[in-house]
C-alpha cells in the first residue's frame, strides 16, 4: 500500500490530480489499475489518501511545536516566533525529509492554489472569519499585509 501511495504522490507533485490517471499509477507501481479502483474506488480517493497520510503527520507536529512554544514564552507568544513554530516544522520536513516530503511540499502548493480546494480549506480553517469570496475584505488588508513583510525583508538587509 505505501508503494502506491508514494508512487501515486510522486505523480501527483509532478503533473497534479487531474494530469495522472489510475492507469498512469498501476503503471509506476507494476500492478493492474483495477487493483488501485478497489482500493481507493476512484483517482480522488487516491488523492486524498495521498494527501491524509502526511497532512496527519505535519498537524500533529505542528500542534506539539506550537503548545511547546505557547509554554516557553509563558503564554506571551510573538508573532514571528508562532509563525516559525507553525511553519519551521513542515519546512523542516521537505529540507531533511527526503523524495517524499518534497512530493508532498508540491502538493500542498497545488491544493493551497486551486480554488476548489484551497478556497474551501480556509473557509472551513478559519471557522468562518476569513471567506475565500470576500475580495472587498482583501481588498481592504492586502496591501497593508504585503508592504508589512516588504518592511521587515528591507529592515534585515539594512541592518
Amino acid at each position: 500500500m505505501e508503494q502506491i501511495l508514494d508512487e501515486a504522490e510522486y505523480l501527483f507533485s509532478k503533473h497534479g490530480l487531474y494530469g495522472v490517471t489510475l492507469k498512469d499509477v498501476a503503471q509506476r507501481v507494476g500492478v493492474h489499475h483495477t487493483l488501485l479502483n478497489y482500493y481507493f474506488e476512484d483517482k480522488k480517493k487516491l488523492f486524498d489518501a495521498v494527501f491524509a497520510r502526511r497532512a496527519a503527520v505535519t498537524s500533529e507536529r505542528r500542534m506539539t511545536v506550537l503548545d511547546e512554544y505557547e509554554k516557553a514564552t509563558a503564554g506571551k507568544p510573538t508573532v514571528e516566533g508562532a509563525l516559525h513554530a507553525f511553519l519551521d516544522t513542515d519546512l523542516d520536513l521537505y529540507i531533511e525529509g527526503g523524495e517524499g516530503w518534497k512530493n508532498y511540499a508540491a502538493l500542498g502548493a497545488q491544493v493551497a492554489n486551486t480554488p476548489e480546494w484551497g478556497a474551501e480549506l480556509m473557509d472551513k480553517l478559519s471557522g468562518g472569519l476569513c471567506k475565500s469570496d470576500d475580495f472587498a475584505a482583501v481588498k481592504a488588508r492586502m496591501a497593508a499585509f504585503m508592504a508589512a513583510g516588504f518592511k521587515e525583508v528591507c529592515k534585515v538587509r539594512e541592518g
